[in-house]
């Protein structure tokens, strides 16, 4: 192929129309969106179109405008209530390991757990910390630890 008075190869002519189509394919066309209404409309028209994978009968919802939603503060407890925290805490069981005597319990909540673990209770706008002291067969031991405010 001869570009110019040069001769190209058929590669580098190929390379070269694409390239021309691609800028062409760029370049707005004059009188397309000539009319701002009709743009408008046109937009409408889409903006109004049935997605096929709605279900049945279901419409979305009209759009609102992007306002910051303020949560409502809500009030925090300086109460400290022990009992409320510790009555969170549901054993559903206690096994006996392969060593005699050594037991694991499930709490609900927090899985398995073994004697000298602690466990963060929220409760309230506070986080309560109770060591598991014990486990017997009886039961858990649990021991407070102490209480700080949730951010």
């Amino acid at each position: 192929m001869k570009i110019s008075g040069n001769y190209i190869s058929k590669r580098e002519g190929i390379v070269l129309r694409w390239t021309l189509l691609l800028l062409i394919s760029t370049l707005p066309l004059a009188g397309l969106h000539a009319d701002e209404k009709a743009v408008a409309k046109n937009d409408a028209v889409i903006s109004d179109l049935r997605d096929p994978f709605w279900p049945i009968g279901w419409e979305p919802q009209p759009e609102q405008p992007n306002e910051p939603v303020q949560k409502p503060v809500q009030p925090r407890s300086a109460v400290v209530n022990w009992e409320g925290a510790m009555a969170k805490i549901k054993i559903s069981g206690i096994s006996e390991t392969f060593e005699p005597g050594v037991y694991i319990a499930i709490v609900k909540g927090y899985g398995v757990v073994e004697k000298g673990e602690i466990l963060t209770i929220r409760f309230d706008g506070m986080a309560y910390q109770v060591l598991i002291k014990d486990i017997t067969s009886e039961g858990v031991v649990p021991e407070r630890l102490g209480v700080a405010p949730l951010n």
